[in-house]
């Protein structure tokens, strides 16, 4: 598996900062066919052998050749992690102090370094240490986790070892709305700079509320040994035509492949296998007895043929499950398939 471990360059001192600057500005004169800049010759090497067609007035991060990555963990007051730069205006490169946003393995023990990127945003330096890792995949579960990708919540997920249904990830249409909202009024106003510092703003706390559930899942997952199982997300944006504008905006923003990712990678981490499954009419049939019913609004689902009323996402995802459980054969059944324990605005079920 690969990740990518993101790293603030951090504390540098006037000569660092100086040198870095010099190196990332003469990288961005060399591809853009300045041959006689002054620039460090490995970094001229993985230019030429990444960037083919160079963008007027893009700027390009610096490829970082995966043998000269040197990252050294000290006990320094200033920071934990230390890389070594290779710059053409300094012999033997410079030392800069990393600040990343989760601890960085030795590269042994089936963890490689590989090719990574020194980038420049609102004039700080990222270090992106791209790391691959030999992860042994588990052959055999003891139970099962299913995941449905909702249109309300971006999961619903019921287990072999829980009873009842989990609803995460509404929060983050609520997320939406709130700055499409505010952009609309700076749009208002003209404030172009304002609604581009909204975006990254609303960007990074959906992405850090989508990290935080593929992580709670994975773990939990992983404690209770859980193959994990996710609805394929084919057709999700074909099944919200005719819904309106605002909803269709809303859908089409909401970050269903970006979670998948996550949860990918974040189980490969761990050994544990993802399963994706066909969804086609998970949302339609009865997860009682399997007659085709339909929503009787978005969030409610009722059968004509037994009368079954269930949360929409929890009825597609009890199906997702027993299809797993079905295909597997040896998979024990899950707790939510039974009536829950209670009521709620959440979960309605009729005898």
């Amino acid at each position: 598996m690969k990740k990518t471990i993101k790293c603030k360059i951090t504390d540098l001192t006037e000569r660092k900062r100086e040198a870095l600057e010099r190196e990332y500005e003469g990288l961005q004169e060399y591809l853009h066919e300045n041959e006689d800049v002054e620039l460090y010759s490995a970094n001229k090497q993985q230019a030429d052998r990444y960037y083919e067609e160079i963008k007027v007035g893009k700027e390009y991060p610096i490829s970082v050749r995966k043998d000269l990555i040197d990252i050294q963990k000290t006990d320094n007051k200033v920071a934990k992690y230390w890389l070594k730069v290779r710059v053409g205006s300094v012999y033997g490169g410079i030392n800069v102090p990393l600040k990343p946003h989760i601890q960085i393995p030795v590269q042994s023990g089936g963890v490689e370094y590989c090719e990574s990127k020194i980038l420049k945003k609102d004039g700080d330096f990222y270090f992106h240490l791209t790391i691959e890792k030999t992860v042994q995949a588990e052959k055999s579960y003891s139970g099962l986790l299913a995941i449905d990708i909702g249109q309300k919540y971006l999961a619903v997920s019921v287990a072999s070892h829980r009873d009842q249904p989990k609803f995460q990830g509404r929060e983050i249409r609520g997320i939406r709305r709130h700055y499409n909202w505010l952009r609309k009024r700076l749009g208002e106003k003209k404030l172009k700079d304002e609604i581009a510092r909204l975006s990254d703003k609303e960007s990074r706390k959906v992405d850090q509320k989508i990290h935080e559930i593929a992580r709670e899942l994975v773990e939990e997952a992983d404690e209770h040994d859980e193959l994990i199982v996710v609805g394929d997300l084919k057709g999700l944006r074909e099944n919200s035509e005719d819904k309106g504008k605002t909803m269709n905006r809303i859908i089409s923003n909401f970050p269903y492949y970006k979670f998948v990712k996550y949860l990918e990678y974040k189980a490969n981490e761990r050994g544990i296998r993802i399963l994706k499954v066909n969804e086609h009419y998970t949302s339609q049939e009865c997860s009682r007895c399997g007659a085709v019913g339909k929503r009787v609004n978005q969030g409610l689902f009722k059968c004509p043929r037994c009368g079954y009323e269930i949360n929409a996402d929890f009825n597609g995802v009890k199906n997702i499950f027993q299809r797993t459980k079905v295909a597997l054969g040896n998979i024990p059944n899950v707790g939510a398939v039974s009536e829950p324990a209670h009521n709620s605005s959440e979960m309605v079920s009729t005898s």
